[in-house]
């Protein structure tokens, strides 16, 4: 597994496991939700950033995507929302999660 930053390529997958998680009982979160590709670059645009500045994501080595984490913050900001790690569910238990959330660490503090 690869952590890296967003590309452009990744917003139809990141979109598609974001609503997924989101329609599971057990696996919802209460960000990051999108349920399009549209909806995912919308929220970027609404707070005039780009998603691959702020979001990371874990990547199976063949460019499956994995999970994905990252954050929300204004130019200029202060503070910043964190989007919460999401992993597939069947990448799960491998301490995905964990790599993905040390990687928005990071990346939070390098903003």
């Amino acid at each position: 597994m690869k952590i890296r930053p967003f590309q452009p390529s990744d917003a139809p997958a990141a979109a598609e496991l974001s609503a997924w998680c989101a329609r599971g009982e057990a696996d919802f979160v209460l960000n990051p939700c999108w349920e399009t590709e549209g909806e995912l670059l919308a929220e970027f645009e609404r707070f005039g950033i780009e998603p691959a500045d702020h979001l990371i994501v874990a990547d199976a080595g063949d460019g499956e995507m994995l999970g994905l984490a990252g954050y929300l913050r204004q130019p200029k900001a202060t503070t910043a929302a964190l989007l919460c790690p999401i992993v597939k569910r069947s990448a799960r238990g491998r301490g995905f999660g964990g790599e993905i959330l040390r990687g928005a660490l990071r990346l939070g503090s390098a903003l």
